[in-house]
């Protein structure tokens, strides 16, 4: 009885959303690339308080690219077209400066949020927190929206990175 309970409450369910859907005209328009618009994602930056000042740089592979680097270590990049982002990576080399460590690690984790929500934010930090120093390591980690995100700690350069490319 309680399987054809739950039977019917899914097919309700499914009916239910169907109709919606076709009230929408279809499914969502899904967005190429990282499913934001950059000049959005500049903006998000900045009310987060990732330096908003950012630079355009030479097309890299026939797409735009974008930077920044701040007083803290951390360098933020950009690359894509405004509707069609290929990769947004942040990358920290760590000081001898325990406020701008933390500072740097904040802005690490922001980024992560942005394009991972609570999940993207939770997923940085623990990864963040099974680094040991002298080893080298890396995570990779899907998420919604069509977005992979990489968190790399290189030892050769004493840096974090987070990688986010579309999947």
């Amino acid at each position: 009885m309680n399987k054809l309970l739950a039977v019917l409450v899914i097919c309700i369910t499914s009916f239910i959303n169907v109709q919606s859907l076709k009230a929408q005209d279809g499914p969502p328009k899904a967005m190429p690339g990282l499913q934001i618009n950059r000049s959005e994602l500049l903006k998000i930056f900045k009310e987060v308080n990732i330096d908003s000042l950012f630079f355009e740089s030479k097309d890299v592979n026939g797409s735009t690219c974008y930077y920044n680097s701040d007083q803290t270590y951390t360098k933020v990049v950009i690359i894509g077209e405004e509707t069609n982002l290929r990769l947004a990576k942040i990358t920290y080399k760590f000081s001898t400066d325990t406020a701008v460590n933390r500072k740097s690690i904040n802005k690490m984790a922001a980024f992560a949020y942005i394009f991972g929500k609570n999940a993207g934010m939770e997923w940085f930090a623990t990864r963040f927190g099974e680094i040991r120093i002298g080893v080298p390591y890396t995570s990779l980690k899907s998420f919604d929206f069509n977005r992979q995100m990489k968190f790399e700690y290189l030892i050769d350069k004493k840096s974090v990175s987070l990688t986010v490319i579309p999947w």
